[in-house]
């Protein structure tokens, strides 16, 4: 199996008949903790990336109410800005064998799914205003998290700032030519980012109608 960036989606999993997982920009985690975990429960979501949390410090915590749970890793900064984290439904949270909060906008859990090791990252780039140093010092710190990953297999979601685009020229391991749009210099980012990883962007991977591709639309 390829390995994933930004990926969402369901994978088959010797020894467990499905994994799905999958990646959200939630806006804020504050207040809305429980309707989040009930879209993850309405959809089958095992697995989940979250982005902009919004929490402070870095911890973990078992949220839901009944049957189904799930365990809430979290890496945040004092300031209550950006924020990621993962949740792992409850009757999976025993398999996780590590957790690293690397920033605000970096972390990693590394669970045994199956037969299968399975590292996730749950990213946040820096959007658009934020000054070039702190996109490049992301994207470098990025590469070096994801290279010092060397067991199983790693899939990495978020929000990653950018738009790949519908091409695929110049791109052949990375892009399966289902995008949308063009291509941004952050675009651009993701793109090398994952051609030098050998990571294949899977959003790209699957044709869908042109309202599943968007995620955001400009009220404008």
């Amino acid at each position: 199996s390829p390995q994933a960036l930004n990926g969402q989606g369901v994978r088959r999993i010797s020894g467990q008949k499905f994994c799905r997982f999958a990646s959200v920009n939630v806006g804020t985690m504050i207040g809305r903790s429980q309707e989040i975990v009930d879209v993850l429960i309405r959809r089958k979501i095992q697995i989940c990336c979250i982005q902009e949390t919004r929490w402070k410090g870095s911890s973990c915590k078992v949220i839901g109410d009944g049957n189904e749970k799930y365990k809430f890793f979290w890496s945040g900064e004092a300031t209550g800005e950006a924020g990621v984290g993962i949740l792992v439904k409850l009757d999976m949270a025993e398999d996780v064998m590590d957790v690293k909060r690397i920033n605000s906008r970096i972390m990693w859990l590394k669970i045994k799914i199956g037969n299968e090791i399975t590292t996730f990252i749950s990213v946040y780039a820096p959007q658009r205003g934020r000054s070039e140093e702190e996109k490049e010092n992301f994207w470098n710190l990025l590469t070096d998290v994801a290279k010092d990953i060397s067991d199983g297999k790693l899939i990495i979601c978020g929000d990653l700032n950018g738009h790949v685009g519908h091409r695929v020229e110049g791109y052949p391991q990375s892009h399966g030519g289902f995008g949308f749009g063009e291509t941004n210099n952050e675009g651009l980012r993701i793109l090398d980012f994952a051609e030098s990883l050998h990571l294949q962007i899977l959003n790209t991977y699957y044709k869908k109608p042109k309202q599943h591709l968007i995620t955001y639309r400009n009220g404008e």
